[in-house]
């Protein structure tokens, strides 16, 4: 059995749909994050992504939140926009940036499809791993990709043509200790580079399942926050 969480009715309804027409064993449950209502040590395997970091307020709260869901070597695994790809234009000539949104800013206005208006925290990639680490997991693999997770249709944008990051993926593991206050982690540096885990890593559902913390299915139907809702926790 897969759980899965997410703050929206209308992408968890969407996505129990999908799941029954395909014959999965999932369970879709709507609730805000970090605080997740799963019981702690309950997944061998975490995966959030394809735009949940972005609406995550608290992002050291949000990794607190994995490690405790996630059993003694239970494992993270994150596929995400990277930060630095809210700052590319879409314009077809050559890449640009855009001049009103910042790599270390606290959030921006997503002004394009989807979004529609929506409000996105910036979290920094440095940011997104040492909140990783300090909640006391191990950095197993970290890698940069060219190629964005999701293309809207009818666009061809010169900041997707590989010279730029504009996805990244992340996989940690937590400690085998059987604490639920492990030590804060380390890079992984036991094994040669070439040794570790592959870009494009299958996750194959492991009985009695993992959870899955984020946006299930790709589907961001999302209030729009208040009036100064932007300020970030611990920014």
């Amino acid at each position: 059995m897969s759980e899965a969480v997410d703050y929206s009715a209308v992408t968890t309804g969407a996505a129990r749909r999908r799941a029954a027409a395909l014959g999965l064993a999932c369970r879709y449950v709507v609730a805000e994050l970090p605080g997740a209502p799963l019981r702690d040590g309950c997944a061998d395997l975490v995966y959030t992504g394809k735009g949940a970091l972005i609406w995550m307020r608290d992002l050291a709260a949000w990794a607190r939140d994995v490690a405790r869901l996630l059993r003694p070597a239970g494992h993270l695994f994150v596929y995400e926009a990277h930060p630095a790809a809210a700052l590319w234009s879409w314009d077809a000539d050559e890449p640009r940036i855009r001049a009103d949104r910042s790599y270390f800013g606290d959030c921006f206005v997503n002004d394009t499809f989807p979004g529609n208006g929506a409000v996105e925290f910036q979290w920094t990639l440095g940011e997104i791993v040492n909140v990783v680490l300090a909640a006391g997991l191990e950095l197993l693999h970290l890698a940069e990709h060219p190629e964005p997770f999701w293309r809207p249709g009818g666009i061809t944008a010169a900041a997707w043509s590989g010279r730029l990051p504009n996805a990244f993926s992340l996989l940690a593991r937590r400690s085998r200790q059987t604490s639920q206050h492990p030590q804060p982690g380390r890079l992984h540096e036991d094994r040669p580079a070439r040794d570790r885990v592959a870009p494009h890593v299958h996750l194959i559902p492991v009985e009695p399942g993992p959870a899955v913390v984020g946006d299930p299915v790709g589907v961001q139907q999302r209030p729009r926050p208040q009036q100064g809702f932007c300020r970030r926790i611990g920014s």
